[in-house]
């Protein structure tokens, strides 16, 4: 995702680390709402983390255009 930094949420001692967000799409999609992306990443940090604050969600898509292009991973 291009410009989005995503926070990892508190893992133990280790504090927050500032990770890059790669998602496959399933269709040819070069870009998402900043609304689907906030509310997939909040899923994430719910289902996979059991996160519910949303201050680190709030810090990741406050700055973020209402459309966020996917860059291509190149490898």
């Amino acid at each position: 995702m291009k410009g989005v930094d995503y926070l990892l949420p508190l893992q133990r001692d280790r504090g927050i680390e500032e990770m890059y967000l790669m998602i496959k799409p399933s269709k040819n999609v070069t870009s998402m709402t900043k609304e689907s992306l906030a509310d997939y990443i909040h899923s994430v940090y719910v289902n996979v983390y059991d996160y519910k604050e949303t201050d680190l969600l709030t810090k990741t898509v406050t700055n973020l255009p209402e459309i966020v292009e996917i860059e291509e991973l190149k490898v």
